[in-house]
């Protein structure tokens, strides 16, 4: 009896030194491995906090508190490179200036860091980190997990690109930048959006569990890989965070790549370690906290993305395009390269194309009972009576300026118009 109760505790001893964490072992790990390990992690929690805090409401309070410090630290690192941060206000940009500092300064605290934990674990002989592995893996799945649901969940209720708008189709494609390039082509067909956002949507899904977490992984790597590619190429201002996040999924799928090299090449596929059981009650704890996180998170999400498609599908009375017939500045008709040609209300924006085709944007304030539109721009506001003397006419009328417009067809524009066909006796490419 006693040497079966010791067989049975060698054996239990040798099953837990098999389980690592996400599938390695807890054999002692090279000293490259070990410094390089507690690099990534110091990195890998410098990159992702605030996260999970800034997903849940009601938190405001403390992430901008986090952000503030963050701030400060990295003005202080700036001066210490020599480098001018203009602005840390978000601008839409993933690239700024403070962006890629902040980036640098990462990387700083991640061999700071490393060198600290390598000089005090390095004394204690500590050789491997199974724990703080699987934590580490666990952090980094949820966070790109979120993050793949946020970009995923924008396509699915067409708010990250919306359908082009007015303004965009009023212009000649030479006159686009890349990034309204590529907005447009996205943007024009809800189907291909959709099936992207479900592609970031599945694979994120996969993540939550550690079963399916190399499933997801490599079913989000090329999705990546084509975001990546995109933001590079057409000049999109999310180059750091999105190769950030090809980066984690890489990471994620690390440990079973073996493995799957081994199901491509046609050979022996090693047994994949596999965590310890756990109890029902720690299961079913688990179960019901990932559920509460996702529906909390999504649920969030998902209501911010309606309202931001609702105020987005928001249409003015005044909404159209128009030409000019007429303009006059002080009585004076107008003339030269600054006359106006064309007027797009849109939302609660407009647009006016001189005749030099600059493009001028302005917000739009329309007062229905007062019948007037304030154009505001740069901090001047200009406000104009509104009329209509006929369906297709609309006049403004100014302290100085006079202006009548003329509708245009909204379905004037082969983009929007020609639709899809299953037979085509020759390409339509105009």
């Amino acid at each position: 009896m006693r040497s079966v109760r010791a067989r049975r505790s060698a054996g239990s001893r040798s099953c837990r030194a098999r389980i690592g964490g996400v599938g390695e072992t807890t054999r002692e790990w090279s000293l490259a491995r070990r410094v390089l390990f507690r690099f990534g992690v110091v990195v890998a929690v410098a990159q992702i906090l605030p996260f999970p805090l800034d997903l849940l409401p009601k938190t405001d309070w403390l992430t901008s508190r986090y952000a503030d410090l963050w701030n400060w630290l990295l003005r202080g690192f700036g001066d210490v490179i020599g480098a001018v941060v203009p602005s840390t206000e978000p601008t839409g940009s993933g690239d700024t200036t403070a962006a890629w500092v902040g980036f640098a300064m990462q990387l700083a605290i991640g061999v700071a860091g490393a060198a600290i934990w390598s000089a005090i674990d390095e004394r204690r002989q500590k050789r491997a980190y199974p724990r703080a592995a699987r934590w580490t893996f666990t952090a980094l799945r949820y966070w790109l997990a979120f993050a793949m649901f946020g970009y995923g969940l924008a396509k699915l209720f067409h708010v990250q690109f919306g359908s082009p708008r007015l303004a965009t189709l009023d212009r000649g494609i030479g006159q686009l930048s890349p990034m309204a390039l590529l907005w447009t082509f996205m943007g024009y067909s809800w189907p291909y959006t959709v099936f992207a956002g479900l592609g970031e949507c599945l694979g994120g899904a996969l993540l939550l569990w550690r079963r399916t977490t190399t499933l997801g992984a490599l079913i989000l790597i090329p999705i990546l890989v084509n975001v990546v590619m995109l933001n590079f190429c057409y000049d999109v201002p999310v180059k750091l965070y999105s190769s950030t996040l090809l980066v984690v999924a890489g990471v994620l799928a690390a440990p079973d790549l073996v493995r799957v090299l081994a199901v491509v090449l046609g050979r022996a596929v090693p047994a994949r370690q596999v965590a310890p059981p756990r109890s029902s009650r720690v299961v079913w704890l688990s179960a019901m906290g990932k559920l509460v996180l996702v529906v909390l998170v999504v649920g969030v999400q998902a209501t911010d993305l309606v309202d931001a498609r609702d105020e987005r599908a928001q249409r003015s009375p005044l909404q159209g395009l128009y030409d000019v017939e007429s303009e006059r500045v002080d009585g004076v008709e107008a003339a030269g390269d600054a006359r106006w040609r064309r007027v797009i209300f849109e939302g609660a924006s407009a647009s006016v194309r001189a005749s030099s085709d600059e493009i001028t944007r302005y917000g739009a304030e329309l007062d229905e009972a007062k019948h007037t539109v304030v154009l505001a721009r740069a901090g001047n506001r200009e406000v104009y009576a509104v009329t209509r003397p006929a369906p297709d006419r609309l006049v403004l009328d100014g302290a100085h300026l006079h202006v009548v417009l003329r509708a245009r067809d909204p379905d004037a524009f082969p983009l929007m118009t020609r639709g899809f066909h299953w037979i085509q006796e020759a390409p339509y490419n105009r």
